[in-house]
């Protein structure tokens, strides 16, 4: 933000898009009793056991960080003066100005300093999130299951069926072809989309669209007692698909028309190979499951378990909920917590419930920032896992815990019920 801009509260709605107040930008008129100068300039501090404020691209505007969001309805700070100064809000103890602030989501505190002259400056503080609410289609119970980015178009995979945004998240539309039946193979696990090509991994199978979702060719995969084993994640490359599905890695090498499954070299447990996580990179192929992390030299024909990760005599924490990469790093979410690799699964990174982190169901990344579903939280962490801060599902959306998670730049989509919450840092 440039210098003379500030952040003001209006309560509005648009579009039921934001949660509750939203901020608006105001330019204010330059002129010379509004620009900082050593007479109105002020410094903020707060107790470091709360969390940190610093200034962000604008000196009139302080970002607070908490390490529990739920401090914010009531935030001590001290505000620091130039002699003879004085502040809007507060009052003076021992020399120093204290005072107590609300800066829920999207509510912003204003402050203003008076210099000993009488020139004024005003600042504002407010969260290091801006929340914003994209809501689903008036439908009972509508659960984000996937959220896929394809340029502009958004695409949201739930138990009603396919979802898609063109405008940005303002509204979302089913794509009715998805409308099977029986009614439950409709619920859409994962999804993939580039151009006109929709690629939507259900409970039954999978269903491919190479006509931006007009119509849909299903492909079941059943197996020899008659059991559906659904797809549960997507990776493309090129001409070839890869799906992890309930029982092995099912493939197809010509855009869906014709299909292979394999489970060689994959630990069965309980008499299936759950592939909860999938990654394709050349003719190597990774695929997270509840009994490790798989390594396929071959384009998935066959498999290795990687025996670096993790300690196998710790089996529940081999399991892998979910598999992401970014920028060739791939984070791992894990039953207690999440592993992070950098090398191709020759070493790992642990970030579990040393670092507050419980199971970890999803985990994506960008630059700095990990995000995780965490039970029934969204953690946060923007040092790359050196610290990682909670958020509960109420201080985001609703009583609903958060089902998935997605990233766009520093931008976080957190799936909910009816909809999905979109976090913003602010810079």
């Amino acid at each position: 933000m440039n210098a003379g801009v500030l952040y003001l509260v209006a309560k509005i709605g648009f579009m039921n898009k934001f949660i509750g107040p939203i901020l608006i930008l105001v330019a204010l008129t330059a002129c010379t009793k509004h620009q900082p100068n050593s007479s109105t300039q002020l410094y903020i501090s707060m107790d470091p056991n709360i969390g940190t404020i610093y200034n962000g691209d604008s000196p009139d505007t302080f970002l607070v960080q908490l390490i529990n969001p739920q401090q914010m309805q009531a935030l001590p700070v001290v505000y620091h003066l130039p002699p003879g100064a004085s502040v809007s809000t507060g009052k003076r103890e021992g020399g120093v100005w204290k005072d107590t602030i609300n800066i829920l989501p999207n509510n912003a505190h204003v402050v203003t300093v008076t210099s000993e002259q009488g020139t004024t400056h005003p600042y504002v503080i407010v969260w290091q999130y801006v929340l914003e609410k994209m809501s689903f289609p008036n439908l009972p119970y509508t659960r984000a299951q996937d959220i896929f980015f394809d340029g502009n178009n958004i695409y949201a995979g739930t138990n009603n069926g396919l979802l898609l945004s063109d405008d940005g998240g303002q509204s979302f539309n089913f794509i009715n072809t998805l409308d099977f039946h029986p009614s439950y193979a409709k619920y859409v696990n994962c999804v993939y989309a580039e151009g006109q090509t929709i690629y939507a991994g259900l409970i039954t199978g999978l269903a491919v669209s190479h006509d931006g979702g007009k119509t849909f060719a299903r492909h079941d995969y059943i197996s020899p007692n008659g059991y559906a084993w659904g797809v549960s994640t997507i990776a493309v490359q090129g001409d070839t698909i890869y799906m992890g599905t309930g029982n092995g890695v099912m493939i197809s090498r010509d855009r869906g028309a014709t299909f292979d499954t394999t489970t060689v070299g994959i630990i069965r447990q309980n008499s299936t190979a759950n592939i909860r996580g999938i990654y394709a990179s050349g003719s190597t192929v990774y695929a997270g499951a509840e009994t490790g992390l798989y390594i396929s030299r071959d384009g998935g024909r066959t498999f290795a378990i990687d025996n670096n990760f993790p300690d196998r005599e710790k089996e529940l924490y081999a399991r892998v909920n979910y598999l992401y990469v970014n920028n060739g790093v791939m984070y791992l979410a894990n039953a207690d917590g999440i592993s992070v690799t950098a090398d191709k699964g020759n070493t790992f990174a642990y970030y579990n419930r040393d670092y507050g982190l419980r199971g970890a169901l999803r985990v994506v990344a960008s630059g700095d920032m990990i995000c995780v579903i965490d039970g029934g939280m969204v953690t946060i962490s923007t040092d790359k896992g050196k610290s990682f801060v909670h958020y509960y599902n109420e201080d985001l959306w609703g009583t609903e815990p958060p089902t998935t998670v997605a990233m766009k730049g520093d931008v976080i989509y957190c799936g909910f019920l009816n909809g999905i919450t979109v976090i913003k840092t602010r810079h």
